[in-house]
């Protein structure tokens, strides 16, 4: 990950989450169409977590979710962006559909 994606620090309840890669070819050597990649469920892992929201009384409420955790995401939503040849995405943490069991 680069330098310029460690500085980033998500606010409130968000976290930022870089994309797993969709393998372009198979392992034996083959090129997967655009149709084959689309299929998948898009994945991720957490690199960077808010504190947290705030309840009504103004107590924060921590974070589900932690730095490292593998989780599926929606298809759209979140904001999206590229550094290098990483693909990151911001979501509230309501958003992530769901957390991997490592």
């Amino acid at each position: 990950m680069s330098l310029l994606a460690r500085r980033i620090k998500p606010l409130v309840d968000r976290v930022l989450i870089k994309r797993f890669q969709v393998p372009k070819k198979t392992t034996g050597g083959l090129y997967l169409p655009e149709s084959a990649q689309k299929d998948e469920i898009p994945q991720g892992i957490i690199t960077a977590v808010g504190p947290g929201a705030m309840n009504h009384e103004g107590k924060i409420l921590p974070m589900n979710l932690q730095e490292g955790d593998e989780v599926l995401l929606p298809s759209y939503g979140g904001q999206e962006f590229k550094i290098d040849e990483d693909e990151f995405v911001i979501l509230r943490e309501t958003e992530v559909i769901a957390k991997l069991d490592k």
